[in-house]
């Protein structure tokens, strides 16, 4: 089992954009807002969740609504390897699984927190 030809090929399969129209009114990617400098890198967020879970889908929301590119995982309806790549790479911060699990850079939430969310991102 190659973990990471997966998680790459997942990436790509559902990749959520946040909001990347230009103030053109054309596809792109929205100039930087006063004060960020192009080399501010932004950290990577995937969210875990369930397909029926409320607050699943307000964490998509939230990280929508903020403009931020997220990957968004739906536990239950993925297949069987990518479910255990889950359950291994969540392990290190909850010991069962509980949704939304949302990483962000090399930290992760478990739960709808958007406080947590936005410090982490801040960070």
């Amino acid at each position: 089992m190659d973990t990471k030809k997966i998680i790459e090929g997942l990436k790509q399969a559902i990749k959520v954009p946040g909001h990347n129209a230009s103030t053109d009114g054309k596809s792109g990617d929205l100039p930087p807002k006063q004060g960020e400098g192009l080399e501010t890198e932004r950290k990577e967020v995937i969210i875990y969740a369930l397909s029926t879970c409320p607050w699943c889908k307000k964490a998509k929301k939230f990280f929508t609504e903020k403009g931020v590119d997220f990957e968004y995982i739906e536990y239950d309806k993925a297949d069987e390897e990518t479910r255990k790549y889950i359950q291994e790479d969540c392990k290190a911060y909850t010991e069962t699984l509980g949704f939304p699990i949302v990483k962000i850079g090399d930290d992760a939430v478990v739960g709808y927190n958007t406080k947590k969310y936005s410090s982490l991102l801040d960070r």
